[in-house]
């Protein structure tokens, strides 16, 4: 069995050159072999900016105000300055043999743009707008495939939105579920590499299962440190039948605690228990942006990596196991399948 470590991709890093180098250096002591570019700037602002530039959008203080909604709905022409992305391949040739490229979704991207300059709730933001939904998933589209064009050969969609927007019982702002499917069957369509989404916080039964059955989709990626209660969505029969990866976050993205090896071995092997091992890419809940500010550098590099070095040794503790019968590691559940 093959179980790579990843990440989903932020740091808490100065946004500069030197930042990429280290965070190569940092990859590759700690063990991760299927690494991210380093995501140095917030996560939407770095794919709006050139909405702002070109003035479709004004930014109004970490939300994002339309000023041109014609210009919003059209197809876009606009390509992002993914200028981490681009040291990062030049920085990292020879050392990986994958390469992860994040890009933040249609929905997320979308929840972050105001129709009017104060909103109560989400309805006035452009989720409430599929016009405009569908032209941002153009856009995330075109990223894709350029980041493919670079070397990627992971490429993954992050949206944290989609777990608010689909709940247990209901999805909102009139979308059905099969806008979902259909929305990352057309991101995805002609995209070549492996392909997956992140969805942080809880994650709903109807959410899950509508992941699992997108046909362009290889890779689902969930957390499950900070919301253990996650694993008792898995459905192991599911993932095999629709041929998908489990990509879980065994560690906290938002805390500066450096977990234990046994703590992540535990959450490792009751998400195989539920899914069987049809584990890939293992990583922390999220990126490790939000612990930016709350200490020196020097000490958040320390951190980062380290919960990244323990991640890794979590993983090879679990493929021991399953390698070797007289592990205290490997127990075998009838039920499930895993250990």
């Amino acid at each position: 069995m093959h179980v790579r470590v990843s990440h989903v991709g932020s740091f808490p890093f100065k946004p500069e050159a030197q930042s990429v180098e280290l965070v190569v250096k940092g990859y590759v002591e700690s063990g991760v072999n299927a690494p991210a570019y380093p995501q140095l700037r917030d996560f939407v602002r770095m794919f709006l900016e050139p909405y702002i530039e070109a003035g479709i959008l004004d930014d109004v203080g970490g939300m994002y105000l339309v000023k041109d909604m014609e210009g919003l709905k059209k197809p876009p022409e606009l390509k992002p300055e993914i200028w981490e992305a681009e040291l990062f391949v030049e920085a990292s040739k020879g050392v990986f043999k994958y390469l992860r490229a994040p890009v933040t979704g249609a929905f997320t991207l979308a929840s972050n743009i105001l129709l009017q300059p104060k909103a109560e709730d989400f309805s006035a933001t452009a989720l409430s707008d599929k016009q405009v939904v569908e032209s941002l998933a153009a856009y995330v589209k075109n990223n894709l495939k350029y980041l493919a064009s670079l070397g990627y050969n992971i490429l993954f969609v992050d949206e944290p939105m989609l777990s608010v927007v689909v709940g247990a019982r209901k999805v909102l702002l009139g979308y059905a579920l099969e806008d979902i499917a259909d929305y990352l069957d057309y991101v995805y369509s002609g995209v070549t590499g492996e392909r997956g989404i992140h969805v942080c916080g809880r994650i709903s039964k109807p959410l899950f299962r509508t992941l699992v059955s997108v046909e362009e989709l290889d890779v689902v990626n969930f957390e499950f440190y900070g919301t253990r209660e996650n694993v008792q969505v898995l459905e192991r029969e599911l993932l095999e039948a629709h041929s998908k990866k489990l990509a879980p976050g065994i560690a906290s993205s938002k805390s500066m605690k450096v977990e234990p090896v046994e703590e992540l071995l535990g959450i490792l092997k009751e998400i195989v228990n539920r899914a069987g091992l049809n584990v890939d890419l293992v990583s922390a809940d999220d990126g490790f942006r939000g612990l930016r500010d709350v200490a020196p550098e020097t000490e958040l590099r320390e951190i980062c990596f380290n919960k990244l070095k323990r991640i890794r040794e979590a993983v090879d503790r679990l493929v021991a196991g399953l390698k070797d019968p007289q592990s205290s590691d490997q127990r075998y559940e009838s039920a499930g399948g895993g250990i």
